[in-house]
């Protein structure tokens, strides 16, 4: 067997870029108003450009454009695909994903079926009232629990809530993690029907390491700018500031080297 050959984070970079812009094509084409989100945003903001050891990139559209983009986007630029349960029967995320088909990733704990990616998340309206967003939230987180128990290849040594995610694994992986997927993306999709005017809206589909943090201001998502961003020009929520802010605290200060963020390998398939 050949020895895999690792992308450096340089290259990693300049896929993501390749795809990002053409999303952007895409959404110009058609009338859709897309936005940076998370890590991607703060790279925009603090660096005009990724993050410089970032390895994933994040962009979010309104639920209905979302659902126009992963029925009709087409990539054209080469050797990339569009990922979601409507394209892919065994896909593992509540959310879709524009993939690298020469990359692959390289996790030994969890199924990560793709290569070099820009995540595309839909953008959900929610409840205004605090306790409903933490039902919400705890109800998602739930389903997001299992999905990731079911993609799960073997354990890792520091994982939280170890002892009873092993006791709660066998009963969950009698489904697939698609299963989980879907019933997330269309809870999330029933969410910003009911709450469509509300003041609060977010990243329903994403309970990661944000936690509620993803829920914010609606209006946030609602005004955007151009910013610069390596060689071209990407949009940012227009009160970015006070997003990151509530997102990162102080985001204007560089981490330190052991604190930085990185998620996988990615290697020539």
């Amino acid at each position: 067997m050949s020895e895999k050959r690792y992308l450096t984070i340089e290259e990693i970079q300049s896929r993501m870029l390749a795809m990002m812009k053409d999303i952007k094509r895409f959404a110009a084409e058609n009338n859709l108003t897309f936005v940076l989100t998370g890590g991607s945003a703060l790279g925009a903001v603090r660096h005009h450009d990724f993050i410089p050891w970032d390895d994933d990139a994040d962009l979010g559209l309104p639920r209905d454009q979302y659902e126009f983009f992963v029925a009709n986007y087409k990539p054209q630029v080469p050797d990339a695909e569009l990922l979601f349960f409507n394209t892919k029967a065994d896909w593992n995320y509540p959310y879709a994903r524009v993939a690298d088909t020469k990359t692959i990733a390289d996790n030994e704990f969890r199924t990560v079926a793709n290569g070099v990616f820009v995540d595309v998340f839909p953008i959900d309206h929610m409840a205004d009232s605090t306790r409903m967003q933490k039902f919400e939230y705890v109800t998602q987180k739930m389903l997001d629990i299992a999905r990731n128990l079911a993609r799960k290849n073997q354990w890792q040594p520091d994982e939280p809530g170890l002892w009873w995610k092993k006791i709660i694994s066998p009963v969950v992986r009698l489904a697939p993690a698609s299963y989980y997927v879907q019933r997330e993306n269309r809870r999330a999709r029933k969410i910003d029907h009911k709450y469509r005017t509300s003041h609060t809206a977010g990243l329903l589909t994403v309970i990661g390491v944000n936690g509620m943090k993803e829920f914010g201001q609606a209006a946030w998502y609602n005004q955007i700018i151009w910013v610069d961003f390596a060689d071209t020009q990407m949009p940012v929520m227009k009160n970015y500031h006070d997003y990151l802010t509530f997102l990162y605290k102080d985001y204007t200060q560089i981490p330190a080297e052991a604190d930085r963020k990185h998620h996988w390998g990615m290697y020539y398939r």
